[in-house]
């Protein structure tokens, strides 16, 4: 048996199971030999096509989406998963799993014949062997087509000066939502993390929002190429849904998704494809186990995606990107849930390029760390069998990374230094986010965005999200806070001016701010500015500045604000206000903010930690009584991100959220609010009134049961400006 080192002091095998004989598939014989030729098993496979247990083997994912109970689901699809592992182990593999075993750590190279393919596509890693399957066995198998291997086009070309890592996370409008930010977010980190503690150079770039044909041909069309290509999103059988430029869906095949891909074909040595469980499903889910009938326009995801059918997108994406690319293929058999794909690609990517783990004995390593036992919502019994390797340079990737470069302080690294933190959680919005993003693009022919909306609805986080996915498309990124509405903007401009000379070299503008003339004179060269440079500015929390009507309080900031938008050019800005400004360039998208529908609600309640504990029965509640309290919950806050997240706060103590709850519920009473719509279509019927007068009671409400020295400290920081409501100050007040 071919040995190759696999780290932590094991020795990684390699052995070969062919396919002779094939008849059929549900007839063939398996021969297991060691790399070299020396027989170690067979086994002649005769399936029963009628058996229960051959329709699960055929499309898993589908069997249990109508098989398992749905009142027990994650139990239920635990018992036919180990069911369908037995028969697996039993009448697919018989003898020839139990010598694999025997040989672990071992890569098995699954060589197929063209018409035997089908069977690269089963999940033999579920195999049970002594009650266990072979995945968490320290067992892999590499699907190798035998005609794809000959045709393989010799070495490529070696990671330069820094890995570079292409990540693609495509969801279009009008899709079924996906979580694809939770995901992004988490391997942005996760790859900063790992080129910073394993000191390796690795370059990421991240595409989200707006991901057309023409964009990520653009982007694989640079010269210096791409080592690894992560693509998440929707799937089809026959390929991959990428985004249209008004955001709408545009369906490729796969053969077009390869042709994208084919100019950085020499620079690829990995390429990740995972299709993603659509959050639509999810949700749909979630609101089922909180006693909740699903609006008339969701669905179960059966028509119209991967499960259509019962057809997945494995074969045909895998198949074309093997044979065209000759890479390393990492796929999903099936949907994955974003819990199960974040740990995956967090476990995976620092084995593979933090620590210099193959990819085989990488992947062996990683589903025992995030293939629960028993199974949970993040990681179903499924899961597995899921993650699956293709392609003969799988068997024995492993990739070599130059060191980091030497840590200095480099201006170019700091251009997010004045701004916020990117949010921990952004759910939805993508119908917002695509048309932004468009307007983000160099020849968009706009020249700003303008985020307008009920207060709490996200506007900045909206604002942040789109200055962190853009951060390497721009030079300068630049931001500035007005004062909150009810302050005193009498220093206003004086302030936006003196940011903008902090964070833009060279420019001199806050001595011409009390001079209007001298100020209309120069405003020309700031437009010119704008137009030339790909700079972008954030004018955030601009309703203190702007009248009822959206008039200008202070002309002069109109005319600073025109003078920025007032060009064809490169520059960019983005305005958050809860109204618009009355007048604006036309050039300038604007676009209005409401509520989160039900669906994205869900999601969101979903990610906080102590709304979820009351669904999972962790809240020191009886599950019913506990998910009784979500639905409550859900109903109450009717899709306001910041309620959310206030109710989250509240639920570590489910008394204290019933207070608020009922506190909330006279405020809509107040109103003569309707909450049913919610429920009924997806979409609450509040108007921006209803809800600033129920945040106004939560708030109200929740200050009320502080102690008495905390109602004080709260009070006090009220009455602070923003940047002296912190610990340091504090600390140096009298008696602090």
């Amino acid at each position: 048996m071919l040995q190759r080192p696999a780290g932590r002091g094991f020795a990684m095998g390699v052995l070969q199971l062919e396919v002779l004989d094939f008849r059929g598939p549900t007839r063939w014989r398996w021969r297991l030999t060691e790399f070299g030729g020396r027989f170690l098993a067979d086994h002649e496979v005769r399936l029963n096509s009628q058996a229960p247990e051959y329709e699960a083997f055929t499309d898993l994912h589908l069997y249990l989406r109508w098989h398992a109970a749905p009142d027990r689901r994650l139990t239920s699809e635990a018992e036919l998963v180990a069911r369908v592992g037995r028969w697996i182990g039993e009448q697919v593999l018989g003898p020839v799993a139990s010598a694999i075993v025997a040989r672990n750590p071992v890569t098995v190279r699954l060589a197929l014949p063209p018409e035997a393919a089908v069977l690269g596509y089963r999940p033999l890693e579920l195999a049970h062997v002594n009650g266990r399957p072979l995945a968490l066995q320290n067992v892999s198998f590499v699907v190798e087509n035998l005609e794809e291997s000959a045709s393989a086009n010799g070495a490529k070309v070696p990671v330069g000066e820094r890995l570079r890592m292409l990540a693609v996370f495509s969801q279009p409008v009008g899709t079924s939502a996906l979580n694809l930010r939770r995901e992004r977010y988490a391997l942005t980190r996760l790859i900063h993390t790992v080129a910073a503690i394993n000191q390796k150079a690795i370059e990421l770039h991240v595409l989200q929002y707006g991901v057309t044909r023409e964009r990520l041909t653009d982007v694989l069309l640079e010269g210096s190429g791409w080592d690894v290509v992560h693509i998440s999103g929707h799937g089809l059988p026959a390929g991959l849904l990428l985004e249209q430029a008004d955001g709408r869906p545009d369906r490729l095949s796969s053969s077009v998704l390869v042709s994208l891909l084919e100019p950085a074909k020499q620079h690829i040595k990995l390429i990740t494809m995972s299709s993603c469980h659509s959050a639509a499903v999810t949700a749909v889910e979630q609101l089922q186990l909180l006693g909740i009938r699903p609006p008339s326009g969701a669905s179960m995801e059966m028509s119209g995606t991967q499960e259509q059918a019962g057809t997945a997108p494995l074969p045909a994406v895998v198949a074309e990107v093997v044979r065209r690319l000759d890479c390393a293929t990492l796929a999903m058999r099936y949907p994955v849930v974003d819990d199960f794909a974040i740990g995956l690609a967090q476990h995976l990517y620092d084995l593979v390029l933090g620590k210099g783990q193959p990819l085989p004995r990488a992947l062996q390593l990683t589903l025992p760390e995030v293939a629960a036992d028993p199974p949970t919502p993040a990681a179903p019994a499924l899961s597995v069998a899921t993650p699956a390797l293709f392609g003969a340079r799988s068997v024995d990737l492993q990739l070599s990374l130059p060191e980091g470069r030497p840590v200095v302080f480099n201006e170019t690294i700091t251009k997010l230094a004045e701004f916020p933190p990117q949010p921990n959680r952004f759910v939805g919005r993508v119908d917002t986010m695509a048309r932004a993003n468009l307007a983000l693009a160099p020849y968009s022919g706009q020249s700003g965005i303008a985020l307008h909306g009920l207060a709490g609805a996200g506007k900045t986080a909206c604002a942040l999200e789109l200055v962190y996915t853009h951060e390497q498309n721009f030079q300068r990124l630049i931001w500035h806070k007005a004062p909150n509405e009810g302050d005193d903007i009498t220093g206003a401009l004086t302030n936006l001016a003196l940011a903008l000379e902090r964070q833009l070299p060279g420019l001199q503008l806050a001595h011409l701010v009390n001079d209007a003339t001298a100020l209309r004179a120069f405003l020309p060269k700031l437009t010119e500015f704008q137009e030339r440079s790909r700079v972008l500015l954030v004018l955030d929390n601009l309703e203190s500045l702007l009248t009822e009507r959206g008039d200008w309080r202070d002309e002069r900031y109109g005319w600073l604000v025109d003078a920025l938008v007032g060009h064809d050019g490169l520059g960019r800005v983005i305005l958050t206000a809860r109204r618009p400004p009355q007048v604006l360039d036309a050039r300038v998208q604007v676009q209005p903010l409401h509520a989160l529908p039900l669906e994205e609600t869900v999601l969101l309640a979903r990610e906080l930690p102590n709304l979820r504990r009351l669904v999972d029965g962790n809240a020191g509640l009886e599950e019913a009584a506990g998910r009784a309290l979500m639905a409550r919950t859900l109903s109450l806050v009717q899709g306001h991100p910041a309620l959310l997240e206030l109710a989250d706060g509240q639920a570590t103590d489910p008394t204290a959220l019933e207070e608020r709850l009922a506190e909330a519920d006279r405020a809509w009473l107040a109103g003569k609010t309707s909450l049913a719509a919610f429920f009924e279509q997806g979409e609450s019927a509040a108007t921006d009134r209803d809800y600033l007068r129920v945040l106004e009671g939560w708030t109200r409400g929740v200050v009320r049961g502080l102690p008495i020295d905390a109602m004080s400290l709260f009070e006090v920081l009220c009455c602070l400006e923003e940047d002296d409501s912190c610990f340091g100050v504090m600390r140096r007040s009298p008696g602090g």
